[in-house]
């Protein structure tokens, strides 16, 4: 530019604009750089936890004596890095539907949504005692463990980034996308 006549003050903002753009942008870049690490690390932290918990467990299942305390103690800190949330339901959603249908009632034209909500409890629908479990890494799941076992289940759902899936038992895996 300067070759062709351009005037030094105008090369010089240009140049000026560039370098700062230029800075602007290399610290943009280590930001998403530093974010990018610290997702990694927890991506990976909660895999390695998610497979110590599953050591562990299997390890409680034959404890000696002054172990077991240490080992429950150690599956707790592990529960606590993956786990942000639990909500357990042991008389499942009937103490909620009953809430429901005692507001309603006092509601015009909820009548049919009351009657619909009175045959899930006369069919005890909502008596599944279930938990839910919201995962450090947004996953949730709630679980239906059966009346026999509770080491098994009857249903699970699993809500991840764009996927929800129903997980039965001897069944193949229900999964639409969201």
């Amino acid at each position: 530019m300067l070759e062709t006549g351009a005037a030094v003050e105008f090369v010089s903002s240009k140049l000026r604009e560039l370098e700062s753009r230029q800075r602007d942008l290399k610290e943009r870049l280590r930001t998403q750089q530093h974010e990018l690490e610290l997702l990694s690390n927890r991506i990976s932290t909660f895999y390695e936890s998610k497979n110590e918990v599953r050591g562990f467990v299997e390890r409680l299942q034959t404890p000696a004596g002054e172990e077991l305390f240490k080992l429950r103690a150690q599956v707790a800190s592990r529960i606590k890095n993956l786990v942000e949330t639990l909500v357990v339901f042991p008389l499942g959603d009937r103490p909620k539907t009953e809430k429901v249908i005692e507001y309603l009632k006092g509601e015009s034209g909820a009548a049919d949504v009351i009657a619909l909500l009175a045959e899930r409890l006369r069919s005890k629908q909502d008596d599944r005692r279930y938990f839910a479990v919201g995962f450090r890494n947004g996953t949730v799941r709630a679980v239906y463990p059966t009346d026999e076992d509770p080491l098994r289940y009857e249903q699970q759902l699993l809500a991840t980034e764009g996927r929800f899936m129903m997980l039965n038992p001897d069944e193949p895996i229900v999964d639409w996308p969201i």
